[in-house]
């Protein structure tokens, strides 16, 4: 018995154990320390709801009450310089930034943000797992997590419609139901313009066509698919349907009360208007396609406190508690949670979730390359002037 009491002495010895001590309880965020105040400013660009923002930060204090999150407004007009690098003066004393992705991926660039590479990713809506791994790496490295996902939209004056005799299209449409109640809406006197270049990828993938390629930077290639979509294309320029806006063109939307305009992004919102509904973008022979916007999470460098900073920033993103909470004030759910879609759906509508759905979508389309190039290139083509095989070799030579 006396060996038998000195062995469980050494045991409880070598493990730290005493006989009355009690097994601490893990902590959740073993990245927050409890014993000292941290205090982090986020840096939020226009756009992002503020009311959603205040409540993953509400929910975050309160489970964390040594942790206070100020938030900055960062202005649009400042985040980048005249060279084209980011403005690093506005982002003095910022931890974490709540950005677009073309402005996300121009700090990564510039290498201001935090490997997050390492992090263990919630369990992602299905429909955009892919998508969100795709827009938050950089050559295999996760510089940012995306908050919001969502793909640029029509947006109908269906009273319009109406009023001009015309139906207005279904949601699910084709490409052409899409060139068919557009040649009618020009007929009645109706603003059908819509800029090429906010459709160009879409359209080109409906079709099957070649579009831009991250790694060559090549924008199309010479195949059956290409130029099956060029043709359309060229005939919907030709009947003042799609223009084909120049690079000096600075219009956004030129669809007008009376037509459609291409919207960015219906991710971060609630959406109303009498008589105003999304409309998803045509399918094709190849599916339907959108340009997918993000808005990106990122961890600055110069952060005094990485580890708490990037807690924060999960939690806004695989926090079931806070996605609920932000999809009530009208953002996009990224995670699969039931509850939060149900949330999102309550706050936006039946039609917007309808017409938003990642999963409908056959491929996806980055929302921040421009294609005015290709298009300078092509048209003389697209507006009748010149054959394809004359200037196609100008596009596809374009970045050689």
């Amino acid at each position: 018995m006396r060996l038998l009491a000195t062995v469980l002495a050494l045991l409880m010895l070598l493990t730290g154990c005493s006989p009355s001590a009690k097994t601490p309880a893990p902590q959740e965020s073993p990245a927050v320390p409890a014993d000292q105040p941290v205090e982090l400013t986020l840096g939020m660009a226009f756009g992002f709801p503020r009311e959603a923002l205040d409540e993953a930060i509400s929910l975050y204090e309160k489970k964390h009450p040594n942790v206070t999150v100020k938030v900055k407004e960062l202005r649009n007009g400042q985040f980048m310089l005249q060279d084209g690098t980011p403005n690093m003066a506005m982002y003095e004393g910022i931890d974490i930034a709540i950005l677009s992705e073309t402005f996300a991926r121009g700090l990564q660039r510039a290498g201001q943000t935090r490997d997050l590479t390492s992090q263990r990713l919630p369990a992602l809506n299905p429909a955009i797992a892919d998508l969100y791994d795709e827009v938050s790496k950089i050559d295999g490295q996760r510089y940012g997590l995306p908050i919001v996902l969502a793909p640029g939209n029509y947006l109908v004056n269906t009273n319009a419609f109406k009023q001009m005799g015309i139906e207005p299209p279904a949601l699910d449409w084709t490409l052409q139901e899409f060139e068919e109640k557009l040649t009618q809406l020009v007929a009645a006197g109706g603003n059908a313009n819509q800029m090429l270049s906010l459709v160009w990828e879409p359209f080109m993938r409906a079709f099957g066509g070649s579009v831009y390629d991250r790694n060559t930077g090549s924008y199309i290639a010479d195949t059956p698919e290409t130029r099956q979509a060029l043709a359309w294309l060229a005939r919907q320029v030709q009947a003042g349907i799609l223009q084909a806006n120049q690079s000096t063109t600075g219009t956004f939307m030129i669809g007008g009360p009376q037509g459609m305009a291409l919207v960015p992004n219906f991710g971060l919102a609630t959406f109303s208007g009498p008589g105003m509904d999304l409309q998803p973008l045509p399918r094709g022979p190849k599916g339907r396609s959108a340009p997918v916007s993000a808005t990106m999470g990122l961890v600055l460098n110069s952060t005094a406190n990485p580890e708490v900073a990037t807690d924060f920033l999960m939690a806004m993103v695989a926090n079931p508690e806070t996605q609920v909470a932000m999809a009530r004030a009208g953002v996009r759910p990224v995670t699969d949670s039931s509850d939060a879609l149900a949330a999102w759906q309550e706050a936006v509508g039946d039609r917007v979730v309808e017409a938003t759905d990642l999963s409908l979508q056959g491929a996806y389309a980055p929302a921040n390359i421009s294609y005015l190039p290709v298009i300078d290139a092509l048209r003389p083509y697209l507006e009748g002037k010149a054959s394809l095989d004359e200037v196609l070799p100008n596009a596809i030579n374009l970045n050689k």
